[in-house]
């Protein structure tokens, strides 16, 4: 994925993130352990030609379902693990302030458990509610941290909503 991320660190803004996402929506998941193409990163995918790319990309088929009006997809793609028993999980979907918050996790195989001894590539894509509100996903990290993840095309979004989105945020 050429699409790089913007990652910002345990600083404030994540602080007021703990704790809004807590039930997940209704939504269209694919996930899987191996990838036609070796790629990592995250994607908001607000449009039909996008999204129909990202799955010949990702898997050399097309999209199971066309993106539905008011939805955007987001792609997780974790990269190479060294064995199997790595997946990806959408964890919740929320609101917070002036943008939309995907919730997710990496699961990791248990120490010691039987994995297939090969590389995978895990990934997921879901379709979740989505308008013009710019989406940050927050990962759930294994040790209880949370991390905030700002998607390339999301950050011009997000700096247009101005300064005054960022003191919302702020002051949560």
């Amino acid at each position: 994925m050429s699409r790089g991320t913007a990652i910002l660190g345990l600083g404030s803004l994540v602080l007021t993130l703990l704790g809004v996402c807590h039930a997940k929506a209704e939504q269209h998941v694919w996930a899987g352990a191996h990838a036609a193409a070796r790629m990592a990163g995250i994607e908001v995918i607000r449009n039909q030609e996008r999204w129909v790319e990202v799955w010949g990309n990702l898997l050399n088929s097309a999209p199971p379902r066309t993106l539905p009006d008011g939805h955007v997809g987001v792609l997780i793609a974790l990269g190479p693990r060294r064995t199997g028993g790595y997946a990806v999980e959408i964890t919740a979907h929320g609101q917070l302030a002036c943008v939309d918050v995907v919730g997710f996790a990496e699961r990791r195989p248990e120490p010691n458990a039987y994995v297939t001894q090969a590389f995978t590539m895990p990934w997921l894509i879901a379709i979740v509610p989505g308008g013009a509100r710019p989406i940050v996903l927050e990962k759930h990290e294994a040790d209880g941290g949370k991390r905030l993840i700002i998607p390339t095309e999301e950050a011009s979004r997000l700096a247009q909503m101005g300064e005054a989105c960022s003191a919302q945020l702020r002051q949560r």
